[in-house]
């Protein structure tokens, strides 16, 4: 007799989208504490503590390629089973609706609390809505991944469909690497550390771009912010469009579905978590170690903001890339680490369908489009208090995270139409 959906739906990969998107929560509680990154955030504390970096610093590395990793599994599997127009439909209604519903109507909300506290004291959220976002604060906030997601996966598809010879390679590739493991986790992550260098090099850590500065509209005019809607961390989105791709490529050999790859693959899960654990310790302090000296230079994407040359800017490379280098090159290895490692251990622990997970992998994305204002609110009303900003973090992760997903489990997904957008595609309640 042939498996049944439910006998084919891979648990472990739904389980790990619903960590992804947990740690996500996380990362958001924890951000307005963090000393450094804490300022890149919605809204930050005055009592900020470097340990925080060091936690975003890891959630950071692995959090969107995972979610790209995965989401590239099932963009050509659902081309073939929708059709090109049926697909467009589906990331419309799961990824377009919230983009336009979400830009102006709850990024103002995680805009005011800042703007309010730090800039002009006692505006109302109305009067911020109407006379502020729209003219200078206007961004697409944490909606940049549905149109992230929506042009990857267009992209992807293009690629296969007009480029079929260079999907197929970077398949072959991929098969590749799958039998020579030790020179494919290499390769990889060397492809990777290339990507991240340049990446930051050009574009800075921390930074953002979009099509304002593709069109060169920089004057900060109402048409500067509607183009900057569409904008990609200038440091992350190619590394992020590789694991998209990975993610298709390993799709497409079955190999999740291999159990005489996979079951040695999870049976391997110590091995990959000692490495991995130790890439991290060695790349996080070498990140904050020197963040001040040098890890983290913008020097070289200063110059080519202000109309540098590259035959000018030579000695500014070799002056200031190296510590950049350096940081992105451990990046680019503990995130391969820590993508292969998930993949081990949910393989291994959390294959099986249980109420908890399940609930998780239903409520995953309805989590991450519900909690952000839960938490900048909490992060917001937490300023004037006394408390440890171990408490404040505490209570806003758990607070905001179980909110979130009780509001969603049993309000929104209750909600006409609103399923459709806020449910994984196929994934079932009942437990086998």
């Amino acid at each position: 007799m042939p498996p049944t959906l439910e006998q084919q739906r891979l648990h472990f990969i739904d389980h790990l989208r619903g960590l992804m998107f947990i740690i996500m929560a996380i990362d958001h509680a924890l951000h307005a504490y963090a000393l450094y990154f804490g300022q890149f955030w919605f809204f930050k504390d005055y009592d900020r503590s470097i340990i925080f970096d060091a936690f975003y610093l890891q959630d950071q590395s692995i959090i969107m390629p995972m979610l790209f990793f995965i989401m590239g599994m099932f963009v050509i599997p659902s081309l073939h089973r929708r059709g090109f127009s049926g697909y467009i439909k589906e990331r419309l209604i799961k990824l377009g609706i919230p983009f336009l519903v979400g830009v102006p109507f709850i990024v103002p909300l995680l805009s005011y609390p800042r703007y309010e506290h730090y800039q002009e004291q006692g505006i109302s959220l109305l009067e911020f809505w109407r006379n502020i976002f729209f003219f200078e604060k206007l961004q697409a906030g944490p909606y940049w991944v549905q149109q992230a997601m929506f042009f990857y996966g267009l992209i992807l598809l293009m690629i296969y469909k007009i480029l079929p010879w260079a999907f197929k390679g970077f398949k072959t590739y991929v098969i590749w690497a799958l039998k020579n493991p030790v020179a494919g986790y290499l390769t990889f992550g060397l492809i990777s550390s290339i990507i991240l260098g340049l990446s930051d090099l050009i574009w800075g850590a921390p930074w953002w771009v979009g099509l304002n500065k593709l069109f060169g509209v920089e004057d900060y005019s109402y048409l500067h912010n509607i183009l900057k809607l569409f904008s990609l961390q200038g440091s992350r989105f190619l590394l992020v469009l590789l694991y998209c791709f990975t993610g298709a490529a390993l799709s497409s050999t079955k190999v999740f579905y291999d159990r005489t790859f996979m079951e040695p693959l999870s049976k391997s899960w110590l091995h990959w978590t000692i490495l991995m654990i130790g890439l991290g310790v060695i790349y996080v302090g070498y990140s904050l170690t020197y963040i001040d000296e040098g890890a983290y230079s913008e020097a070289i994407r200063n110059f080519f903001d202000q109309g540098g040359r590259w035959s000018e800017a030579w000695p500014l490379i070799w002056a200031e890339a190296p510590m950049v280098l350096i940081r992105t090159t451990l990046h680019g290895f503990f995130c391969l680490a820590q993508v292969i490692t998930l993949l081990a251990v949910f393989k291994r622990f959390y294959d099986k369908p249980t109420p908890l997970w399940t609930s998780l992998a239903i409520n995953a994305y309805g989590i991450f489009m519900i909690h952000d204002p839960i938490m900048v609110w909490m992060q917001y009303g937490f300023i004037s208090t006394e408390l440890p900003i171990l408490i404040k973090f505490l209570i806003t992760a758990v607070v905001g995270i179980g909110a979130a997903w009780i509001l969603n489990d049993k309000i929104f997904r209750k909600l006409p139409g609103f399923r459709r957008i806020l449910d994984s595609e196929s994934i079932k309640r009942k437990i086998s």
